[in-house]
């Protein structure tokens, strides 16, 4: 804090600070400039102006400016989606983020790359894509504090197994003289599991 009194002289610098409640600190100079480091203070929000008055008691004071201290990181929660296997493309993000000083949510698939902003850091819907994907949610506040621990790898798969009847399995209402039926199966499936076949009722003559 700088103060000058070209005329009857500067008499006292003071500088306050308050927090939402009480004052908690004042410091007093006679010599310009004036400098004070406030330490020790917890998260809170605080209110810093001055004074200075000449030697006959004019005086004049400094705008207010308003600091907010935050070193508390945003408690982030991600509930869906979750660490399953999916059947469906359409997922909904759901998440809870909490903070003071709440700023900015957003969240990555593809490790980085690209950032997706959770408007109002809010749920929001989304379009997974087949296969395994890792979404990571990120908040942060107006401090600057950061959270990304909150992560979940899930499994999609919505695209139905393509099988079809191939040669030599017999066409359909064929009428064969033998005690014995052939069948071979074509199967297109990234996730196969397994292939069943019905039992059905076969006149053979």
């Amino acid at each position: 804090m700088t103060a000058s009194d070209s005329l009857s002289g500067l008499d006292t610098i003071t500088i306050y600070l308050y927090n939402s409640t009480a004052l908690v600190q004042q410091n007093l100079s006679s010599i310009s400039p004036l400098f004070v480091n406030f330490t020790g203070l917890p998260d809170e929000t605080y209110s810093l102006n001055s004074t200075a008055n000449d030697t006959v008691n004019n005086e004049n004071s400094t705008e207010t400016r308003t600091i907010i201290l935050d070193t508390v990181n945003p408690a982030v929660i991600l509930f869906e989606p979750q660490a399953i296997n999916y059947t469906t493309t359409s997922l909904t993000i759901n998440f809870s983020a909490i903070d003071t000083n709440l700023d900015t949510c957003w969240y990555t698939d593809d490790g980085g790359a690209t950032n997706n902003t959770l408007t109002g850091c809010a749920n929001t819907t989304y379009t997974a894509s087949q296969d395994s994907t890792t979404i990571r949610l990120y908040a942060n506040d107006t401090a600057g504090n950061l959270n990304g621990t909150e992560s979940v790898t899930f499994f999609v798969d919505s695209i139905n197994p393509l099988i079809a009847f191939i040669s030599p399995t017999e066409s359909n209402a064929t009428s064969k003289a033998q005690t014995f039926i052939f069948a071979n199966v074509s199967l297109t499936e990234t996730n196969f599991q397994n292939i069943t076949f019905k039992q059905i009722k076969i006149l053979l003559f």
